[in-house]
């Protein structure tokens, strides 16, 4: 459990590295504290309650911005989605994102907010089970980080044939392995993604 919480604290799981904390102060008492567990605790704490101020922060600003129909406000969608997701809020960040997406013009010039959704909904589907669902959208991400940021779509390929794998489509997986080497074969995503080729 004490790796446990090093490990949510880590990912930026604050909530869950708390509860987790929580737990093995009430069952172990003598064990948490020579595990430092009192001074994780008040770290977490405080850090649960900076980004629970953050995103009620945000959630405000997001309201005024007219939410998901206009542009500043679909920028700040995308960061309150990070933040909900940081905290465990899975269906408020979804439904945000989802939202966003449906209120966006794929060909717009909000390319970085759009790439960045679908990313982030990547992670979620493949992070719930999801691989396929999962690797469809970081392939979209990657069609679109393309545009602006190279590493950042060699990231979303990589992510997208780590989901195929896991679902046991190998060769979609070495399908994108090989588009990878065709855009991008010296970058270290593509290096790593060579194991499904």
């Amino acid at each position: 459990l004490a790796e446990l919480v090093l490990l949510y604290k880590e990912k930026q799981e604050y909530e869950a590295a708390l509860k987790t904390a929580n737990q093995l102060m009430k069952e172990n008492r003598q064990q948490a504290l020579l595990s430092d567990m009192d001074s994780h605790i008040r770290d977490l704490e405080a850090l649960t309650l900076d980004v629970n101020q953050r995103i009620s922060e945000l959630e405000s600003k997001y309201q005024k911005a007219g939410e998901v129909k206009t542009v500043t406000g679909r920028a700040l969608a995308l960061s309150l989605s990070e933040l909900y997701l940081s905290v465990n809020e899975t269906e408020k960040a979804v439904s945000i994102l989802n939202q966003l997406l449906d209120n966006i013009d794929k060909e717009s010039e909000e390319v970085e907010v759009v790439s960045n959704a679908y990313y982030l909904l990547a992670k979620w589907h493949s992070d719930t089970g999801d691989f396929r669902k999962g690797a469809s959208l970081y392939l979209d991400s990657a069609g679109l980080f393309i545009l602006y940021d190279l590493d950042l779509a060699a990231r979303a390929m990589y992510r997208g044939a780590e989901s195929f794998s896991a679902c046991g489509m190998q060769m979609d997986a070495k399908s994108v392995v090989n588009q990878m080497f065709d855009l991008f074969p010296d970058n270290e995503w593509t290096q790593a993604a060579s194991k499904w080729r």
